[in-house]
């Protein structure tokens, strides 16, 4: 039941190794060996952290000696977040490739959700362990660029607390480090009732200073799916950069409540001020020069700009493909559906802008509910023809149309939405409509911090469940049902495929216009991705 689960986690190994470096260094003991280091199975990792147990305490030691490790740095702390007074400390250790974050001990937030960016030449988001060893009076949590592509430079660094009480993706691998976890600890994981976990007050969830920088000396060129693409600052200008050279602050964008465009407030410093979006005026996507799929894409555009006369981003994939019939246009094979609500209409409308509106069309799906999803598929081949879907159902499930739906009642849980996916992508039915049907699944986009999902209000909970802690952990179950399919259903190996676009839509996570959809400039990047892994790959 969860074998998903330790599937998708056996595969971060170095995310673990990463761990159990840490763990050392930050061991409290006053610079003694711990056992971890000592029992350490892997010669080669036991030299690694014996050569670093030097920086048993980095706060400490930054803090107190004169003449301080040159990699390893304190970093400036927030003193008006909602956590001021639970953090130890926060430092950059750059022979870890980590910013490491410690609370400490009783702390109001102990287990807390965090979000971290950092932005300079390029952005990238943190990748979050816990690692406080065993026994530790503190709570140790350490975000790693190691797997980024960077180059060196001086970088603004940014982290968010998002839940005081972070029941989200970083919370199962504290689970799964333990050796000794008991299934039903990743059982209540998955059926973790989130209805009435509130965000951080966004006006202070930062917890670094306005001041907070570090500097990388060396290359990181990307692992994975990280080393494809980045987004970089284009032509860099003095918005950008400040007199010194350094990179200029660039905070986290939220709605706060009052602030839409027709309340009375909209106008005011106190709305423009945390909602300006002007990062994308200074940003570009670059492919690696190694992804020769970026060629083969554009022989499937066609420009019907000559024949229709239509704007991408307000034509509907229907309206679209019923004008291709009206001037007699001939297939050269099926269009792919793209199945979901409005975030898949977005995607479809980039398809439409890229001159690729003519290989896709829109399916509507809700819900992972397995009736809707098979009237769908078979409606859609009888009207395209489509074998091959590309779904993604989870904004509905975790928006207040669930708390809406008298069938639900709150947001869905990731066992819920875990079995509603799986029971889509492994039914006898859905393949049957055709022996060449074709799923993708695709990551969830991450929602900005909008004036639903940060109000609380006097029920003491979210009007909209839609926070990266959520989305994170339904993009592992997402992930997660498709490794399982891989290693255990041979008959379903070819037929179902994840895309993950997380290394596009996360580092621009807050720059949606409407606090919801993607942006149109991401979203084209997005949309060429996934065209690329559908048609060529």
């Amino acid at each position: 039941m969860v074998s998903f689960v330790l599937s998708t986690l056996s595969k971060a190994w170095i995310s673990i190794i990463v761990a159990f470096v840490v763990t050392c260094l930050l061991c409290y003991s006053g610079g003694k060996t711990t056992p971890t280091v000592a029992g350490s199975g892997n010669p080669q990792l036991r030299r690694k952290l014996l050569s670093l147990s030097q920086f048993n305490d980095p706060v400490t030691s930054v803090m107190k000696n004169s003449q301080p490790d040159a990699f390893i740095a304190p970093v400036e702390i927030n003193p008006d977040s909602t956590i001021s007074s639970d953090l130890f400390g926060i430092w950059h250790n750059q022979n870890l490739a980590a910013v490491c974050v410690r609370l400490k001990g009783g702390s109001r937030c102990p287990h807390p959700s965090l979000v971290g960016r950092l932005y300079g030449n390029s952005i990238t988001m943190l990748e979050w362990s816990q690692v406080a060893p065993e026994g530790s009076p503190y709570t140790e949590y350490c975000g790693s660029y190691a797997n980024a592509w960077l180059d060196p430079g001086t970088y603004f660094l940014e982290i968010l607390i998002i839940h005081c009480n972070g029941f989200g993706t970083t919370a199962l691998e504290t689970i799964m480090a333990d050796p000794n976890h008991q299934e039903t600890e990743v059982e209540s994981w998955l059926a973790f009732d989130f209805t009435y976990e509130c965000v951080e007050d966004v006006a202070h969830n930062r917890i670094t200073g306005t001041n907070a920088f570090v500097s990388i000396t060396r290359n990181y060129y990307g692992t994975g799916d990280k080393h494809i693409g980045r987004w970089e600052l284009s032509v860099p200008d003095e918005s950008v950069f400040s007199p010194d050279g350094f990179t200029q602050q660039q905070f986290t964008r939220y709605q706060p409540q009052g602030c839409r465009e027709n309340d009375p407030d909209h106008s005011l410093d106190r709305c423009q001020i945390p909602m300006r979006n002007t990062r994308l005026s200074e940003v570009s996507f670059f492919w690696n020069r190694d992804q020769t799929w970026i060629e083969k894409v554009q022989k499937y555009q066609v420009d019907f700009s000559n024949q229709l006369n239509y704007r991408s981003s307000a034509v509907y994939s229907q309206k679209f493909h019923a004008w291709l019939k009206d001037i007699n246009y001939e297939y050269e094979s099926p269009p792919i559906c793209i199945m979901g609500d409005s975030h898949s209409h977005h995607l479809w409308a980039a398809m439409a802008r890229l001159d690729l509106g003519h290989r896709f069309a829109m399916a509507g799906l809700l819900y992972p509910e397995l009736k809707d999803a098979i009237f769908q598929f078979k409606h859609h081949y009888l009207l395209f023809r489509c074998t091959t879907f590309i779904i993604a159902a989870g904004q509905w499930p975790a928006s207040k149309n669930a708390w809406d739906n008298e069938k639900y009642g709150r947001p869905f849980t990731f066992r819920q939405f875990q079995k509603g996916m799986s029971e889509i992508v492994k039914s006898p039915e859905i393949y049957s409509i055709d022996p060449d049907i074709k799923i993708y699944l695709r990551t969830i986009h991450v929602n900005p911090l909008g004036d639903l999902i940060n109000d609380c209000g006097l029920e003491r909970r979210p009007k909209d469940w839609r926070s990266p802690t959520v989305i994170d952990g339904y993009n592992l179950v997402v992930k997660g049902i498709v490794d399982m399919i891989k290693e255990n259903s041979p008959e379903l190996r070819d037929k179902v495929n994840f895309i993950d676009t997380r290394f596009i839509n996360n580092p621009m996570w807050d720059t949606s216009r409407d606090f919801n959809h993607v942006h149109p400039q991401v979203s084209d990047v997005e949309a060429y991705y996934i065209a690329g892994k559908v048609l060529v790959n």
